[in-house]
């Protein structure tokens, strides 16, 4: 895990962004969100990234600043994941909070420039008006590599900070666990998620134990994903494991605590559209 993500750090060769005379951000979820894209951890800082960008999206008395770091922070991690198109439109989500934001050419490398402009240059076509002033965008220096982020990650639902979302009107009901061991809540869901996005379901274990997932979807060309962290900050990961079972179905399964958790489908498919899928959760 450590040398995945070392080794991912080294190909986006991650960097501080410069430091202006601008107060440090103020949002702690937003900070621990740029930490953990500073450590690599990019799925975990998608999930709380995106989580970040809802909260302050939704609260009217927000920082701008926070909300466009943010953003920009989520379409590093998404970059650093290869999903270059979720990054690209965080990108723009970020230049629609600060029409000044600029990554600096001595801190970021060219990867992460190159589709920043791209996005900015995307963003001033829609809106003319914006024209940038080429400011620096400021965010907190690094701490000895630490420093929070991911999405995943915005583009999902709140996850951490106040409230995870679920999907799907699916209902919930005990079953025995197989072989005479405990009982477990099972709870089926549907919902569908387009490309480049997650689909967020929520739920809590009462006891310590194994979790499992599976989902099952229709087009045999589209690859779903599933990620799970716990629900509130520092917003872990959960040490599972997801297999593909089939063209159009797959199973994570992890151990858990008795804690909150969330667990989101993805999409990185690169087809266009929304594709359908049924979301099965077992825990304690």
């Amino acid at each position: 895990m450590r040398n995945r993500a070392l080794a991912l750090f080294l190909v986006l060769g991650l960097a501080t962004i410069v430091a202006s005379q601008t107060p440090p951000i103020a949002d702690p979820d937003v900070r621990r969100g740029i930490a953990l894209v500073d450590e690599g951890e990019y799925d975990s800082a998608i999930l709380a990234l995106d989580a970040a960008v809802r909260r302050l999206a939704a609260d009217k008395g927000h920082s701008t600043r926070d909300l466009a770091e943010a953003y920009f922070y989520l379409g590093v991690a998404y970059l650093g994941k290869g999903h270059e198109t979720s990054a690209k439109a965080r990108f723009r989500e970020a230049v629609q909070q600060a029409r000044d934001m600029s990554p600096s050419p001595e801190k970021f490398p060219p990867r992460v420039i190159e589709l920043f402009e791209k996005a900015k240059e995307e963003s001033r076509a829609e809106m003319p008006a914006a024209a940038s002033t080429g400011t620096p965008v400021s965010a907190e220096p690094k701490k000895g590599g630490s420093g929070k982020a991911l999405l995943i990650v915005g583009g999902v639902a709140a996850v951490g900070g106040g409230a995870a979302l679920a999907l799907g009107g699916g209902g919930s009901s005990p079953s025995g666990g197989g072989g005479g061991t405990a009982q477990q809540t099972t709870r089926t869901d549907s919902g569908s998620v387009a490309d480049q996005e997650l689909a967020p379901f929520s739920f809590t274990a009462t006891r310590a134990g194994t979790a499992e997932v599976t989902i099952a979807w229709q087009d045999r060309n589209v690859q779903l994903a599933i990620y799970c962290a716990f629900r509130d900050p520092p917003f872990r990961e959960c040490p599972g494991s997801y297999n593909q079972t089939s063209d159009t179905s797959a199973r994570y399964t992890t151990t858990v605590v008795q804690d909150s958790y969330v667990v989101h489908v993805a999409n990185f498919s690169g087809r266009a559209g929304s594709e359908p899928f049924t979301i099965t959760l077992r825990y304690p």
